[in-house]
């Protein structure tokens, strides 16, 4: 889990396709309450929470690793896509791992993703509005660690061509600081999952897609879920102004028992 406090004049986004203010959202309260649950109902995962504040509140276990990093905090996604690419390069990527965002709870054992045959997994949404793969949930499989390398080192080459591009900077502005990590994992997984040009590189991760009502999962405010159907997904991610709805899913997930596995 990767969490950036930015300062308040960074927390104001306004772009054409987005409108959120992040200062209305308690992080502090969120990231404990996500992790605090992480470690009650799955006692077989290590959570690596990686941050630029060293005094961030998050709960004492031995099943935590705290990572600090000094960061550009006013560009938090350009900083991120660099710190996941670090982290397949090290020693630590000895393990299935699932990147997340700051916003995410674990809802199911993410151990029983990597019973598939990949190097990287991504998840997809359709919907004509908005981009399809969402950088909020990426898993990796370390079996064959110089792929998912391959997989990182063309995600941040790419992040570092489309900060040139005029283009992206007339829409949006800085990349860095936001919608870059989303244009460049669209851009990369569309030529990976492309038979024609995927067959021109000499490394090909494998990638998997897996549809993101189960798998990075948002609710919908107009929509009343039953039990049965929250129990199906894996990761719950409260993209955008969904955050005000952390104690309705910590209303949920507080009466799931622990895993037994």
């Amino acid at each position: 889990m990767f969490h950036v406090a930015m300062a308040p004049e960074n927390q104001l986004l306004k772009y054409p396709d987005l409108n959120l203010d992040l200062g209305k959202y308690d992080y502090n309260y969120i990231i404990w309450k996500s992790l605090s649950n992480t470690l009650r109902l799955f006692k077989n995962l290590r959570i690596i929470f990686v941050s630029n504040d060293p005094h961030f509140n998050i709960p004492e276990s031995e099943n935590i690793v705290r990572v600090v990093l000094d960061v550009n905090a006013a560009q938090p996604l350009y900083e991120r896509a660099y710190a996941m690419a670090a982290y397949v390069r090290s020693s630590m990527f000895d393990h299935q791992t699932a990147f997340l965002d700051s916003d995410t709870f674990v809802g199911l054992n993410l151990s029983n993703l990597f019973t598939k045959n990949f190097d990287i997994g991504v998840t997809l949404r359709i919907a004509s509005n908005l981009m399809p793969f969402n950088e909020g949930v990426i898993f990796a499989a370390p079996p064959r660690t110089g792929l998912v390398k391959a997989f990182f080192n063309s995600y941040v080459a790419t992040y570092e061509k489309l900060v040139q591009e005029k283009f992206f900077a007339d829409y949006y502005g800085d990349i860095r600081r936001w919608r870059g990590g989303q244009l460049s994992l669209n851009t990369i997984t569309s030529v990976f999952l492309d038979k024609k040009k995927a067959a021109k590189l000499a490394l090909k991760p494998r990638i998997c897609v897996f549809p993101v009502d189960r798998f990075n999962f948002s609710f919908e405010e107009t929509v009343r879920y039953n039990k049965a159907q929250l129990d199906s997904k894996f990761i719950f991610h409260l993209k955008g102004n969904r955050k005000i709805m952390v104690d309705v899913l910590l209303g949920y997930l507080d009466r799931k028992p622990p895993a037994t596995v």
